[in-house]
């Protein structure tokens, strides 16, 4: 089934904040749940002209005392306590930036780019979790925001000769140490998948000391303690272990395609980078490569991955990939915050009170993502093209929806009804349609009209078409009461 509807699921991801005053928690309750309920709109539209409410929420999001770490944590909790219940997670990881250009930016920081840009704002550093056996979204784990001083900019070589943890990379240990509190002893089950920007030498070593597991992309060709050759050189040399067919989906100008990657693996001790108090130990990881053949294109996949997770088998290392591929979730998340909850469109006039919104529209964004997750899942795995991986096998009792899973055990009966009655205008059937019409037609109610003939529609044609639906039920009901006598 979806997600909860907006006032539970409000409750059960701010209820046991603590902002110093039960009634603030009641409030913030009631604000993220009429942000759920109205996504997208601003702070003042979702309360839908209750000025009772506006003021309440506007000095909620003003309170000095109300602090966003607090608002995130209750949110962090709520996160770990669901998280608890799955076999296996990878925590995702990227950093983002979110950028404005009205009256605040003076307050805000430096986002790069070119000097003298007008948009300035905060650099976020995020964590999600998703259940490795499902691939189901369970939401964000930890958070750092920050603002970079104009004075950093330009300054990269001085950086470098910063100590570790006083570096804006130390960011990843950071994050793994914060997942670490608030997971305890489900730590070991937990594998923190990164891009390039986390092929860190310090990062790996602490990950390796703590027993922690990892899976990150390689951008560095380092040097290895054994033999003359450097890492991407020497894997280049290793028999390949296996081949196998994916589909790459199209997306902006790329055409959707089929590609063919070959795997290879080896162990392999990398010599620590020499720094100014001397040279660390080496540290020994495992190294999994897919390349895609007969391409020789740009857009050509190749991957170099370091991991701790076993590399015995053809399969190990096609679920290391799979899990690698799963990356790209942190990156939709961003896009739902960004352009689903709509948190570069906040027009507050303190760098406080944005961020304090901001925090609560992260979460707001996630239950989006899990709405949008629970039509669309089923076509994005493409159970029907893919091999059942390892990780399926072993876990075969879990439910996993597929595109002849039917609508009402995803939504609602007055959901699929009314969608049924807006669009078929004919009788209810008697048995449900599938999640696939499902998805396509409330896809339809938010303007897709499916011009690519791809069969699958966009994220914000199904958020509105969602929001819409919601609008119609709740008629639906209303009049049903009326007619049954009930008001």
């Amino acid at each position: 089934m979806l997600p909860l509807s907006p006032k539970p699921w409000s409750e059960l991801t701010f209820g046991c904040a603590d902002l110093g005053d039960t009634r603030r928690t009641k409030r913030l309750v009631k604000v993220a749940a009429e942000l759920s309920a109205h996504t997208g709109n601003s702070l003042s539209s979702s309360c839908e002209g209750y000025t009772a409410l506006v003021t309440g929420a506007y000095r909620l999001i003003e309170n000095e005392a109300v602090k966003p770490e607090a608002i995130a944590e209750a949110g962090f909790q709520a996160t770990a306590k669901i998280a608890r219940q799955s076999r296996l997670l990878l925590a995702l990881e990227d950093t983002t930036t979110l950028g404005y250009k009205h009256a605040v930016r003076s307050e805000l920081g430096d986002l790069g780019g070119p000097e003298g840009s007008k948009t300035r704002g905060f650099h976020v550093h995020s964590v999600f979790l998703v259940d490795a056996d499902t691939e189901r979204s369970i939401g964000l784990i930890d958070q750092e925001r920050w603002v970079r001083e104009d004075v950093q900019r330009g300054k990269k070589n001085q950086r470098r000769q910063l100590p570790y943890e006083g570096k804006e990379s130390f960011k990843w240990q950071r994050a793994s140490e914060n997942t670490e509190q608030r997971m305890g002893g489900k730590m070991p089950d937990i594998i923190s998948v990164c891009d390039r920007e986390a092929d860190i030498y310090e990062y790996m070593h602490y990950k390796l000391d703590n027993r922690q597991r990892f899976v990150v992309r390689a951008t560095q060709n380092r040097i290895l303690v054994d033999g003359e050759l450097l890492l991407f050189d020497s894997l280049a040399q290793t028999e390949v272990l296996g081949k196998y067919t994916i589909v790459v989906p199209q997306k902006g100008g790329r055409k959707k395609r089929k590609a063919t990657l070959q795997v290879k693996r080896k162990k392999m001790t990398i010599q620590a980078p020499q720094r100014p108090g001397g040279r660390p130990e080496p540290v020994t990881m495992n190294i999994v490569s897919a390349e895609e053949i007969g391409n020789d294109s740009e857009d050509r996949l190749h991957w170099v991955l370091l991991t701790t997770e076993d590399i015995e088998t053809f399969e190990d290392c096609r679920s290391i990939i799979r899990f690698y591929e799963l990356r790209w979730r942190i990156e939709e998340f961003h896009k739902a915050w960004k352009s689903g909850a709509g948190v570069e469109r906040l027009r507050l006039q303190s760098p406080d009170n944005i961020e304090r919104l901001a925090v609560i529209l992260m979460f707001v964004a996630v239950r989006l993502m899990q709405i949008r997750e629970a039509l669309m899942l089923p076509n994005d795995r493409q159970h029907k093209d893919r091999k059942m991986l390892p990780n399926d096998r072993q876990h075969k009792d879990r439910k996993l929806w597929s595109e002849k899973t039917l609508a009402n055990e995803v939504v609602s009966d007055d959901e699929w009804q009314v969608l049924w009655l807006t669009y078929e205008k004919k009788a209810l059937p008697d048995k449900p349609p599938t999640v696939t019409w499902l998805l396509q037609t409330i896809a339809r109610l938010g303007g897709w009209g499916d011009s690519k003939h791809t069969g699958q529609p966009g994220w914000l044609v199904v958020w509105e078409g969602w929001a819409k639906l919601q609008d119609r039920v709740k008629t639906w009901q209303i009049a049903r009461q009326f007619s049954a006598g009930e008001m």
